[in-house]
């Protein structure tokens, strides 16, 4: 497992580790990313990028298990495209709105530990699932969320 965080500041730690670890990379079935998580207000939400039958996974699996979620599929920037670069699907667990989002009123006061262990019990959950069924999904991204990989990355990886 590998942890990155604070993107704000320029998504060093991401990048670095997929240029040193490429051989890895090539073996990883799947990133999980936690970002904007566990707002005591608003819903579940799980970005998606990778191909379409891990939509189905996901979506499936959290049914499964009772964790509401919406699963959302399409090209998310962040420490995760630095995965995603070197082909692995991504899982972008996060919660919305994001009223302080970023702003003085951005505390930890607002943080639910209910929402965080749910939405860390499911992480874990696809995690184990993933794990014990290699190929359970096509690896790779499909064609359109490559490109916007390429060009986010071509473009300096912008961040906040």
């Amino acid at each position: 497992m590998v942890n990155f965080s604070a993107e704000e500041i320029g998504l060093y730690g991401a990048a670095a580790y997929a240029k040193q670890h490429a051989e890895a990379l090539a073996k990883t079935e799947l990133g999980i990313y936690f970002d904007g998580q566990g707002d005591f207000l608003g819903c579940n939400n799980i970005h998606v990028m990778g191909q379409e039958e891990l939509v189905y996974l996901v979506r499936q699996r959290c049914a499964g298990m009772g964790y509401v979620v919406d699963v959302q599929h399409h090209f998310t920037g962040l420490d995760q495209v630095f995965l995603s670069a070197h082909g692995v699907p991504t899982l972008w667990f996060q919660r919305s709105p994001q009223l302080t989002w970023h702003t003085r009123a951005d505390v930890s006061a607002d943080v639910s530990p209910e929402a965080m262990r749910a939405s860390i019990g499911a992480a874990v959950e696809l995690a184990r699932y993933v794990d014990a069924n290699p190929g359970c999904f096509p690896g790779g991204l499909p064609d359109d969320q490559l490109q916007q990989v390429d060009a986010y990355v071509k473009n300096g990886a912008p961040c906040w």
